[in-house]
């Protein structure tokens, strides 16, 4: 039953109680003080019938708050579990690393992605599709474009060189729960050069979280709500 329901049967009840106690009363004033004692016990089973009402209001209003703090703890429950509760970040490194053919005016640069999942469900990552994208830029004023894009490779395993094997790209990285990883990019790039660095990639596999969970799994809006970004630009001297 409904609070609203609840209240309408209580606010029934006090009319009918009402009107019952103002014809008892109009009785025993026509019969004078003879039914004064039959008076006082309906006035009084009236009074209780009155204060039941007011204990079913209050308590259909206690219930609904209830069911509303429920709400919010599942809703909470969750996002503490889920995608929501982890971070991603983004930091660089340069060294001083020319590379091979290098006509001395390149560095390294060492891109750090960091994952901390702080929740209750392992979230997997998409690398794939070379999520990360270093963009050398030209710029004026507000208006942007890039000259050139670099798409590093992480690898799991790396080949000797002039060997007959190959290097092994990373596809996808599962952060456990309560963990935090970093993933390590690297790039010989041009200097005196003004990159903007961007790494976006699928959100977590929702195989991954449990048959319970799966019906309070927040639906997208768009297929941008559903990615991990994180980006920097960075002048390479």
């Amino acid at each position: 039953m409904t609070p609203i329901i609840g209240i309408v049967i209580s606010a029934i009840l006090l009319i009918t109680c009402f009107a019952f106690l103002m014809r008892k009363l109009s009785i025993n004033c026509a019969d004078g003080f003879s039914n004064l004692g039959s008076g006082l016990y309906h006035f009084v089973a009236t009074m209780g019938l009155v204060a039941a009402g007011i204990w079913t209001i209050s308590t259909f209003n206690l219930l609904h708050q209830k069911d509303i703090a429920e709400a919010q703890y599942k809703e909470l429950q969750y996002k503490l579990k889920n995608i929501e509760s982890s971070k991603i970040s983004l930091a660089t490194e340069v060294v001083d690393y020319q590379g091979m053919g290098s006509n001395g005016n390149s560095k390294g640069l060492i891109i750090k992605i960091k994952l901390t999942n702080v929740g209750n469900t392992p979230i997997e990552f998409d690398l794939s599709n070379t999520p990360l994208k270093i963009y050398e830029i030209a710029a004026q004023d507000t208006r942007m474009g890039y000259t050139k894009l670099y798409k590093p490779i992480i690898y799991s395993e790396l080949a000797e060189m002039g060997g007959s094997k190959k290097n092994r790209p990373l596809s996808k990285f599962v952060s456990l729960t309560s963990s935090e990883r970093e993933l390590n990019y690297f790039a010989v790039l041009p200097s005196n050069k003004m990159y903007y660095i961007a790494f976006k990639t699928e959100a977590g596999d929702l195989s991954l979280i449990p048959e319970t969970d799966k019906n309070n799994v927040p639906q997208c809006d768009s297929e941008e709500q559903c990615k991990w970004f994180v980006s920097k630009y960075l002048y390479l001297k």
